[in-house]
């Protein structure tokens, strides 16, 4: 009788560890997915910065904060590639790229943010893009870098429109795409600039966003 119980004690024991054992597991199985999960809004939140693990230019540097289907495209026509006549840089686009950079400051005003600060930097970056844009429509360059290394240690976002010819046009439409929109709202943003080229009687903007 005495062994029996003994036997029972040990059977119980040994359930015992095992429901512990199994618990441990359970528990190490949350704590995985919520490390996954964190990473994941980590990971989010980084991209909505432009920036992962803080270094410009490398496997750790910018992303791509915007996809082709965030591009605006008002013609809906396919990439350019073909060479043409353009023109950046005059009277009429330098107005329409202050005008585009006064009314993303005015929402940022409004909804309580910093306003961004134009700079020369900025401004020659985007003046590039904007003309590259005319040729390669898309987040990559011609030379097929990221739209970034066109200025690394300033150039963290980017949001292109084509086709429209008002500065209101363009807002409008970014408003209406939530990867351009959390470009315009995302406040640790502090320098921008604005440019348009035109090609071919094709409007290309180009804003870009940095710290």
């Amino acid at each position: 009788m005495k062994e029996l119980i003994a036997r029972l004690s040990e059977n119980r024991k040994l359930m015992a560890v095992t429901a512990l054992a199994g618990l441990l597991i359970i528990a190490s199985v949350i704590g995985i997915a919520v490390s996954v999960v964190k990473g994941k809004k980590t990971e989010t939140v980084s991209e909505k910065s432009g920036e992962v693990s803080g270094n410009s230019g490398n496997a750790g540097g910018p992303v791509i904060i915007l996809n082709e289907d965030a591009d605006v495209n008002k013609s809906g026509q396919a990439a350019d590639t073909k060479p043409g006549n353009t023109e950046t840089g005059n009277a009429e686009t330098e107005e329409a790229a202050g005008r585009l950079f006064d009314l993303i400051n005015e929402i940022r005003k409004t909804e309580g943010l910093q306003e961004l600060e134009w700079t020369e930097g900025m401004e020659e970056a985007a003046k590039t893009r904007a003309s590259e844009a005319s040729e390669v429509w898309s987040h990559f360059r011609p030379d097929g870098s990221k739209y970034y290394t066109v200025n690394e240690d300033l150039v963290y976002g980017e949001s292109l429109a084509r086709s429209f010819t008002t500065a209101d046009e363009t807002l409008n439409a970014w408003l209406g795409y939530p990867k351009d929109r959390d470009n315009i709202d995302f406040p640790d943003y502090k320098t921008a600039a604005a440019a348009v080229c035109i090609k071919d009687g094709v409007w290309y903007w180009a804003m870009l966003f940095g710290y």
